[in-house]
C-alpha cells in the first residue's frame, strides 16, 4: 500500500496542529513557553547586546524543540509497548534528559548574559550612578 502524497500546505498544517496539541496536552510545554517569555522579558528593559538576546532566544527555542521531540518519543514508546519495559523506560528517560541538559545550559547562559547588566543596574540604584 502506497502512502498518499500530501501538499506542502497540508504538511505545514499538520505540524502546526502537532504544536497546538503539544501545548494543550503537555504541561511541560506550557511551562517551557512561560519560562521562555519570563527569561526574555528583562531584555526589553535592560540594555544587553542584540546578539546575546539572539543566542538566548535560540537556546530557549531548542528547549521547546527538544520537548516536542521528547513528547513524540514518549507517544511512540507508549504506542509500541503496553507493558513495562526497561528499554522503553530508557528511551523515555534519555529523551527527557536531553530537555534537562538543554534547560540547564540555558539557565547558565541566561545568568552569564544577565549578570553583568544586573550588577551594573544594582550599582546604579545603590550608589546613584
Amino acid at each position: 500500500m502506497n502512502k498518499p502524497e500530501y501538499a506542502v500546505t497540508h504538511r505545514v498544517c499538520a505540524a502546526i496542529r502537532g504544536l497546538l496539541i503539544a501545548l494543550k496536552q503537555e504541561p511541560h510545554m506550557r511551562v517551557h513557553i512561560g519560562l521562555a517569555v519570563l527569561v526574555l522579558s528583562p531584555s526589553i528593559f535592560i540594555s544587553i547586546p542584540s546578539v546575546h538576546v539572539l543566542i538566548l532566544s535560540v537556546a530557549l527555542i531548542l528547549i521547546i524543540v527538544l520537548e516536542l521531540v521528547n513528547t513524540a518519543i514518549e507517544a511512540t514508546v507508549d504506542l509500541i509497548t503496553q507493558s513495562y519495559s526497561t528499554q522503553a523506560k530508557l528511551a523515555k528517560d534519555v529523551a527527557a534528559s536531553a530537555v534537562l541538559v538543554m534547560a540547564s545550559a540555558t539557565i547558565s547562559l541566561a545568568i552569564f548574559i544577565y549578570a553583568p547588566a544586573m550588577y551594573n543596574l544594582s550599582i546604579g540604584v545603590l550608589f546613584g550612578h
